[in-house]
């Protein structure tokens, strides 16, 4: 289970109200719960200590990856992994979002993969919303704005790695630019 999702959990209860998050809260248990049926009581709750033993084992040594697009992965590639890293993607982390419902469900899945610090470049698909919202009101944008927004757009629809070549691929990710290119999209949000 990657849980990148839950990003959306409080936006759901405070647009949705009650029902909504008594659901979430359901479907969670669920799916806490229904490896039991397999797996026994005891083997689910080792199950879920194992998942979460590998997540938390496997988040610092794959930080500087040049796949994780996450904004932890940006500060640790650009400033090295250590506390000044975590400290910048805590502050960025808790930005908030006062918008419609449209804005702001785009928003939040494009923020789904910068959030996470195990956040891989193919989950910014989620991200295909924005990239709508953008192309569709680009002129309530003022002109340097709606610039930077469709440059950042064009850079991440050209990052091909058939169409960069190996090198310049590696090389392009490994300085996250795509993660500097969704950083405008959400300030273009």
């Amino acid at each position: 289970v990657k849980p990148y999702a839950v990003v959306l959990l409080p936006w759901l209860a405070f647009r949705r109200g009650y029902t909504a998050a008594v659901t979430t809260l359901i479907s969670i248990v669920a799916v806490l719960v229904l490896p039991a049926v397999l797996y026994g009581f005891p083997g689910a709750v080792d199950l879920h200590l194992a998942w979460w033993s590998t997540v938390t084992g496997s988040t610092a040594p794959n930080l500087t990856n040049a796949d994780n697009v996450s904004l932890a992965g940006f500060f640790a590639k650009w400033l090295g992994a250590g506390q000044v890293a975590t400290t910048f993607t805590a502050v960025l982390r808790h930005a908030a979002v006062t918008h419609r419902e449209m804005l702001e469900g785009a928003l939040l899945l494009t923020i789904i993969p910068l959030l996470s610090p195990q956040g891989w470049d193919y989950v910014f698909l989620v991200a295909s919303p924005a990239a709508a919202f953008i192309a569709n009101y680009d002129r309530s944008l003022s002109a340097w704005w709606r610039g930077l927004c469709w440059a950042a757009l064009l850079t991440i629809g050209l990052s091909l790695f058939d169409l960069m070549g190996r090198e310049h691929y590696a090389a392009f990710m490994s300085w996250s630019i795509i993660t500097v290119c969704f950083v405008v999209v959400v300030a273009g949000l």
